[in-house]
């Protein structure tokens, strides 16, 4: 299993796990209680977006806090356009109502009139080894209970 960590933007960053083809029928298998594929590929998103908290939680702790409607922005989500067996979230800054995502790169990387701020590229580096080191452990021990 490829467990990767990708730079979405300078706002926010990207988790995947491709499997090759032995391992998506081991985990197929695995997973074959589980009612829909659905239901198979959220255990998988839940597993990702839990080893991701600890980074997701520090962005938001450590971003600048003026209305605090920045610092309530940062989320993890499903990606939705993913090859058949990649499993994704993004985590960072979200955009929609009430989110002011769309403007982190502001602060992140500073604009002529206002210094950076760098809070997010600190915190994925800070975390980036353990997501991996959670996200294995946790993908591992899913198995071995399932099988």
């Amino acid at each position: 299993m490829a467990v990767t960590i990708g730079r979405g933007s300078k706002s926010n960053f990207h988790i995947n796990s491709a499997l090759n083809q032995s391992e998506l029928r081991q985990l197929q298998r695995a997973l074959a209680g589980a009612a829909t594929l659905e239901n198979r590929v959220n255990t998988i998103i839940g597993i990702m977006k839990a080893s991701a908290e600890p980074a997701r939680a520090q962005m938001q702790s450590d971003s600048p806090v003026d209305t605090g409607v920045l610092s309530n922005s940062f989320k993890s989500r499903k990606l939705l356009k993913v090859p058949k067996g990649v499993f994704g979230i993004r985590v960072g800054a979200a955009r929609g109502s009430k989110l002011a995502g769309w403007r982190a790169h502001f602060t992140e990387l500073g604009t002529k009139h206002h210094p950076a701020q760098p809070f997010i590229q600190k915190a994925i580096q800070k975390h980036e080894a353990g997501i991996l080191q959670s996200l294995t452990r946790n993908l591992r021990n899913l198995l071995k209970t399932l099988t």
